[in-house]
């Protein structure tokens, strides 16, 4: 397993953090001020269990949910967090798992904060869904770009709850046909941010220009801004506020 020493950097803003882990998920939960962290742990825990044997269920009765790398028909029986997915890889033209890191990175911070947490940041695998009262930079992690751990995307304060979802064709354990060192996508929904990150990295590839991949995913209802980052090339639109570190 990659070491994600960038757990360690978030640890240092949030005073009560932890691991969320139940079989293949794994997820960093940092929360601001919270009367009982060990009792929000354990409910997150609860709904994270709920949630992965929700899919599992699902799974046996419908395989293609799992393996498919192309959308797949709705369904009305799916459990939400299955319809969720299943309408995100619509959109992007991908399988629904392209869109599982994100979901449950939205699905348990907002459970975190009706369960009272005044802050919350839910990371899984580089899929983050935010909900701060204070701007937060997110530092973007390209691994041997230039641009890795220099540049940040500033979120502000007023634009959360939000997604920020990465894919990476060179780094990680992910299945990806693209090139890209980093793709990120904004939106309010995880689900979606998650799956237009993959279709997105998977159409970059070794030198064709970045910007009109960029720009017609842009134009998706719910996308706020995409960066792409491929060695020493960067490309932008929407609202991205990059930042130098």
């Amino acid at each position: 397993m990659q070491e994600r020493i960038y757990r360690e950097w978030m640890g240092k803003r949030f005073p009560h953090h932890f691991l969320l882990r139940h079989q293949a998920s794994d997820i960093w939960i940092g929360l601001g001020e919270v009367s009982e962290p060990a009792e929000m742990q354990s409910k997150l825990q609860h709904l994270q269990v709920e949630l992965y044997d929700d899919l599992e269920r699902y799974i046996d009765l419908r395989p293609e949910f799992l393996t498919s790398l192309n959308p797949i028909g709705e369904d009305t029986i799916a459990p939400e967090i299955a319809r969720d997915m299943i309408r995100a890889a619509k959109v992007a033209g991908t399988g629904p798992m392209a869109a599982v890191a994100g979901t449950f990175s939205q699905y348990i911070a907002k459970e975190a904060r009706r369960f009272g947490a005044v802050e919350v940041v839910a990371e899984n695998g580089g899929d983050l869904f935010l909900d701060c009262t204070t701007d937060l930079v997110i530092a973007l992690y390209a691994g041997e770009s230039p641009f890795s751990n220099r540049i940040g995307l500033t979120v502000r304060a007023t634009e959360m709850p939000l997604s920020l979802c990465t894919s990476s064709g060179t780094l990680g354990h992910s299945f990806s046909f693209g090139k890209a060192d980093a793709v990120v996508v904004k939106s309010r929904d995880g689900a979606l941010a998650d799956a237009l990150a993959t279709s997105i990295c998977n159409q970059i590839g070794e030198s064709q220009p970045m910007e009109p991949i960029l720009e017609r995913y842009g134009n998706v209802d719910g996308v706020e801004g995409i960066v792409a980052v491929r060695r020493d090339q960067l490309a932008a639109v929407g609202r991205m506020e990059l930042t130098k570190i």
